[in-house]
């Protein structure tokens, strides 16, 4: 795989800019900002664009799944980073749910913790797709994505989740799940962690 494709689907997601255009076809004005910024890296060297032009189209490595298959490589690795920092420390969880475009429900997880230098430290940390949003569901998802990055759930030290009773409630809710397996968490309510999903 080139590296400009990298550094451009590295780019547009640490900018935060859409990657996707309305009108991807060869023949478009404005195939969206991915396209367009290998594009214009290409206009500074031939050989890059002759591949880019002259490759088959399921070898350019242009397709969404290659770029989702990129942003999931650099997500792991900043995940094992703030796991890394968290160092087997005590941390917090703030937790919610959205739906996208496509009404699938997706959790997303934010890390809270101290750092060795005394500094609060909030992170995503996580984003997945739940067939269901039932408290089981969420709590097995969350276990699993921790246990992955090699965080204890015993060392949840608080729950932050919005007002639906299948987060708060006190005896069926993510919340009393969660602390029955470690009962050191508190939990508070938060309003709502303003996070966009984009299909």
């Amino acid at each position: 795989m080139e590296p400009y494709i990298i550094y451009a689907v590295r780019l547009c997601a640490f900018q935060a800019i859409a990657f996707r255009g309305h009108n991807e076809r060869p023949n478009s004005i404005n195939k969206g900002n991915f396209h367009e910024m290998l594009e214009a890296i290409c206009s500074f060297n031939n050989e890059m664009k002759e591949l880019f032009h002259t490759a088959p189209k399921d070898a350019s490595y242009t397709s969404p799944t290659i770029q989702k298959g990129i942003l999931n490589l650099i997500f792991n690795r900043v995940r094992r980073m703030i796991s890394e920092e968290i160092d087997g420390g005590k941390f917090c969880l703030l937790v919610d749910e959205a739906r996208d475009e496509s009404n699938r429900e997706y959790t997303f997880i934010v890390s809270r913790f101290v750092n060795k230098d005394g500094v609060i430290m909030e992170n995503f940390f996580g984003l997945f797709y739940v067939p269901d949003t039932t408290s089981q569901t969420l709590k097995d998802r969350i276990y699993f994505l921790l246990t992955h990055n090699n965080l204890n759930f015993k060392s949840i030290r608080g729950q932050g989740y919005d007002d639906a009773s299948n987060m708060r409630g006190h005896f069926k809710g993510l919340q009393a799940l969660i602390s029955k397996d470690c009962p050191s968490p508190y939990y508070i309510h938060c309003l709502s962690i303003a996070i966009s999903i984009n299909g």
